[in-house]
């Protein structure tokens, strides 16, 4: 009678696969979507800026998101200081004027553009001039950068943060330009 070379290698490997195959796979209960970690320390302080003000704050709160994810709760920059949410925008043809283009830029950011009272004489000058066609399809750029592309190099942005109002003014080297 022939002899199998390894013997002991058949059921070796038949009682491998018959406890792979009964070993059932368990399904982990799913832990719940959102759980803060605690990882604050009343010692330790980062410095959060607001706008232009720096504030103390303690260490950020860490939530977990998933099982290998953690994200860290804080506000985006466009949350605290919406001008700095990026836009890319083309102006519907009835936009004609700046000042119609600078209320259409503006109409979801929270800021309005200043009364026309509230405009300097030269200011009022810019905003009733027709919107080139070059400046008509803007971004993507922040609504606070394409507001100084509508103002063009003579006019600075000038924003009220408490009020949310923005106007624009004539820079000190164009004042006595004109024709």
């Amino acid at each position: 009678m022939r002899q199998l070379p390894y013997p002991t290698l058949l059921p070796i490997l038949a009682l491998s696969l018959m406890l792979t195959g009964c070993a059932g796979h368990t399904k982990r209960p799913s832990e719940p979507p959102a759980k803060p970690v605690a990882n604050r320390s009343d010692t330790q302080t980062n410095p959060v800026v607001f706008g232009t003000h720096q504030v103390k704050a303690l260490d950020p709160i860490r939530v977990q998101t998933g099982r290998y994810s953690v994200v860290t709760a804080r506000p985006s920059a466009e949350q605290i200081d919406p001008l700095l949410m990026v836009v890319d925008v083309r102006l519907p043809r009835d936009i004609l004027t700046v000042k119609d283009a600078a209320d259409y830029l503006l109409r979801h950011s929270g800021y309005r553009l200043a009364d026309p009272d509230e405009h300097s004489p030269k200011a009022q000058v810019l905003l009733d001039q027709t919107v080139p066609d070059v400046q008509r399809h803007l971004g993507p750029l922040t609504v606070q950068d394409a507001l100084r592309v509508l103002g063009g190099p003579a006019f600075r942005l000038q924003v009220d943060p408490v009020n949310r109002v923005v106007t624009y003014k004539l820079l000190p080297n164009y004042q006595t330009g004109g024709l």
